[in-house]
């Protein structure tokens, strides 16, 4: 198990600074403002209230009066409307709001939302079908931005089109009636952060007249597509989520009621539960299936039918997690494979047959986040290869990804999400052109990184003070929930949770001894004993049990504190030392290790053995060597397990993926067939050395 590079922002809240002197804000808050260099009375003002933002006037955006006038019209002369969405969940929600509202208006209208196949966006053939329909006026939701053969397709159909979109403007904008994005040049409406339901949320206002009456109606579901879509909360994200996730837990729409229910989730849901387990459901139907079953579902008029839609669209998230499984384990193995031209890249670029389109964007984010690099995942198909790609912190992944494709084909997206379709044979020639790009622009060290806001003592993880950390929610991206660091803290305690899959570890800070959760963290995995000391990275949260409160830390990172970091790292520089410039080379003589250390490392190994076949680091097996010690004084520390791993590799008994030379680092042993004679560890290269040493 190895750890982020930690980039901690500030040593608390200096005494004499006014934050301090502020008497409405606890030591923790104030800590935390001053972390996010927030410190005048505006930006306290805007940090802690600006869930109280007023909404932009509509009429601000481009073309909204155009868009309002001609979709009246529409509604006076009882033309055919359709809507058309994208398959992720800002997408389906952005085509929910459109869908129900022109319905509640007697619109005659319908929708249309591509699949994964198909491809993004809106297409000469879709147009088509749509246009078959009887359709006279297509809105566009949550996509159209790029759309410029497609708009003039649809003119030459006889059809008028309005786009709604919040992704990056091209060159050129589309030949529309109204092109609604917050991004386009001459948009003067103030806030540019909104997600694709936002956007028509904004149209909605503009139709409708009465904000309040239009996020009464529909809060809950914009609150949920800004979430699912990872918009900055700031601004008005902050106050649309604020305001919708109220109205989110209390919701009367029938199938987010019965989705919520399937998912085990209580009505007091978080804007965390919403981006983890409600939306991924949501998604799954785009991913996995159509969309149209996720719209299906926030349109359902029964309890039966938002039941059985429920059910469904949980089916497909088991079946997107075993698919997603595969992937990754597909695109590690392909890692493993060209790591060292990867890592002199400094970023990752890979293209598979069979890969399925619905989950290359989720594990190409969950590698972007694991390696701190750009990531590409592309699926290879019938002559054509579709992309995800997911960025890392100061890299702008759309610009590079559009010098990247200029010529060879098309892409979409934001600075930190994005797709792209080409050519299969063009695929070469991309990946080439974006690596050079990366090399260009990307000047931050790669490796996955934790920004921390402040390094806390015990004592400042009082009740009051974490409960103060709620006036900064609602969280997500461009507003972070807090991330606080212990240094050298004790650990007093290890815990099992749910059958071993998750832990809690009992810290001591300063005299204040607190729990530590450490989720998806199995308590085979653990590297760490009673006694060790560690550095923490987590959330400060308050837990509420059986109408108890109580402080409790959700772990976001884990290390070895300092000195025991140090020992680690000059156990690694002796042992490559000894490999690569031998005995002579040491400053000083070691200790050879005895047959009770290399029998206590044996036992080790073969505990944390499944099969012939283990993978681990040696951090964690000088744990299992530890409990095998049952008290004993041995001789037994870091460096003594990274020589005991390398003398059984020359002595036979295994087989190692290479030296074991990092601490901490994963990797692959295999026990070999050695029959049932002894073998003398004396003999060894490495041994035979070492004794002479010490001779």
């Amino acid at each position: 198990m190895t750890w982020k590079q930690w980039r901690v922002h500030s040593a608390g809240c200096p005494q004499e600074s006014a934050l301090s002197q502020n008497p409405e804000l606890t030591p923790l808050l104030a800590a935390v403002l001053h972390a996010r260099g927030i410190h005048t009375e505006e930006g306290i003002k805007m940090a802690l209230f600006s869930a109280n933002t007023p909404l932009g006037d509509p009429f601000l955006m481009a073309d909204m009066e155009k868009a309002c006038q001609r979709i009246q019209k529409a509604l006076e002369n009882g033309e055919k409307i359709t809507i058309f969405g994208d398959y992720d969940v800002d997408g389906v929600t952005a085509t929910y709001l459109m869908l129900s509202y022109l319905r509640g208006k007697g619109a005659q209208v319908d929708s249309c939302i591509p699949d994964r196949v198909e491809g993004y966006g809106l297409s000469v053939d879709a147009l088509t079908e749509i246009a078959q329909r009887g359709t006279k006026l297509v809105i566009s939701v949550d996509a159209g931005i790029t759309a410029v053969e497609e708009a003039a397709h649809a003119k030459v159909l006889g059809m008028d089109l309005i786009i709604t979109d919040h992704h990056q403007c091209g060159s050129e904008l589309p030949q529309a009636v109204a092109v609604i994005n917050p991004h386009r040049a001459d948009c003067r409406y103030p806030y540019k952060d909104l997600a694709g339901v936002g956007v028509a949320f904004t149209l909605l206002r503009a139709l409708e007249g009465n904000d309040d009456a239009i996020l009464a109606r529909y809060g809950d579901a914009v609150a949920l597509g800004t979430l699912a879509d990872v918009m900055p909360l700031t601004g008005e994200n902050k106050r649309l989520v604020a305001q919708g996730m109220p109205l989110l837990c209390e919701t009367e729409n029938k199938g987010l009621c019965a989705l919520s229910r399937e998912a085990s989730l209580s009505r007091a849901l978080s804007p965390i539960a919403v981006s983890f387990s409600l939306a991924p459901r949501i998604n799954a139907a785009g991913r996995m299936a159509s969309a149209d079953e996720a719209l299906a579902l926030f349109l359902a008029e029964t309890d039966e039918e938002a039941t059985a839609r429920a059910r469904a669209l949980c089916s497909l998230n088991d079946q997107r997690r075993e698919a997603e499984s595969e992937l990754f384990a597909s695109a590690q193995e392909m890692i493993e494979a060209e790591w060292d031209e990867i890592s002199e890249n400094k970023a990752i670029v890979l293209c598979g047959d069979g890969w399925h389109p619905g989950t290359i964007g989720i594990v190409a984010a969950r590698l972007a986040d694991k390696y701190g690099m750009p990531t590409v995942l592309a699926a290879r198909e019938d002559g054509l290869v579709k992309g995800s790609a997911r960025s890392v912190l100061g890299f702008d992944l759309y610009h590079a990804l559009c010098r990247a494709c200029e010529g060879l084909g098309q892409c979409g997206g934001h600075e930190n999400a994005a797709g792209l379709i080409m050519e299969a044979e063009n695929f070469p020639a991309f990946k080439q052109a974006f690596l050079s790009i990366v090399k260009e622009e990307l000047q931050t060290p790669v490796g996955p990184e934790l920004d921390i806001d402040c390094w806390v003592t015990g004592d400042l993880l009082t009740i009051a003070n974490v409960r103060s950390l709620e006036k900064l929610a609602p969280f997500g991206a461009g507003n972070p929930q807090p991330v606080f660091a212990l240094f050298n803290a004790e650990v007093k305690q290890v815990i099992p949770l749910s059958g071993g899959k998750h832990v809690k570890l009992m810290v001591e800070a300063d005299e204040w001894v607190l729990p530590a959760l450490c989720f998806r963290l199995r308590a085979d995995a653990l590297r760490y004993r009673p006694g060790d000391r560690v550095d923490v990275a987590f959330f400060a949260e308050i837990n509420h049990y059986r109408g108890q409160e109580s402080v409790q830390l959700t772990v976001q990172d884990l290390r070895p504190a300092q000195e025991q970091r140090h020992r680690e790292q000059e156990a690694e520089k002796t042992l490559v030392q000894l490999l690569t410039k031998g005995v002579s080379a040491l400053r000083n003589p070691i200790a050879v290790p005895n047959r009770s250390v290399f029998a206590t490392v044996w036992r080790g190994l073969q505990r944390l053995a499944q099969g012939k076949r283990i993978k681990t680091s040696p951090a964690l097996l000088y744990c299992y060597a530890r409990d095998e010690e049952n008290g004993k004084a041995t001789s037994l520390d870091e460096l003594s397990v990274l020589i005991a791993l390398q003398v059984f590799s020359e002595a036979g008994l295994i087989q190692m993926s290479e030296p074991a030379a990092d601490f901490n680092e994963e990797q692959s042993i295999v026990f070999c067939n050695t029959g049932s004679g002894k073998v003398d560890l004396d003999k060894t290269d490495l041994m035979l050395r070492l004794i002479k040493q010490s001779a």
